[in-house]
């Protein structure tokens, strides 16, 4: 099926398909519509989302196991990211990992590497991650929003 749409997306074919797979949608859809309690709430093309509903970026880090038996390590870490970006909300840390919420949409991708590059000559990470706001993040604030209503 996935080669199928993937094919006759290409030669200008308007199908419509219904998916609780974010990443499925990114992949096979120009042009993505959100259904929610209220009915359609959007409908735009895939990269105007991130514009649109974008909600800043994320950066995921992954602390050296051996190091996190230092008392030091992580609030040396959590310091160094909140004094180099201020915008950064810690949302969750579990088992070595950090997960952060940028939500600073001016921040540039090449501040957020220099700012991980330095922290990790100094701080050893054993990897991170940056990205910017994924389809599935704006479909689960959308959704979230509707539990509030």
């Amino acid at each position: 099926m996935v080669n199928t749409c993937i094919h006759t997306g290409k030669i200008s074919v308007c199908y419509c398909m219904t998916s609780h797979s974010m990443e499925e949608c990114e992949a096979l859809c120009s042009r993505i519509a959100l259904w929610l309690t209220e009915g359609l709430n959007a409908s735009d093309q895939r990269s105007i989302y991130g514009t649109r509903f974008g909600q800043g970026f994320t950066v995921i880090i992954k602390l050296k196991r051996e190091l996190n038996d230092d008392p030091n390590y992580l609030p040396s870490v959590q310091q160094h990211i909140q004094r180099a970006i201020p915008s950064a909300i810690l949302k969750d840390l579990h088992q070595c990992l950090l997960h952060y919420h940028i939500t600073d949409t001016s921040v540039q991708w090449s501040h957020l590497f220099r700012v991980l590059e330095t922290a990790n000559s100094q701080l050893q990470f054993e990897d991170y991650l940056v990205s910017d706001t994924t389809l599935e993040q704006i479909f689960l604030a959308f959704a979230r929003s509707q539990r509030e209503i």
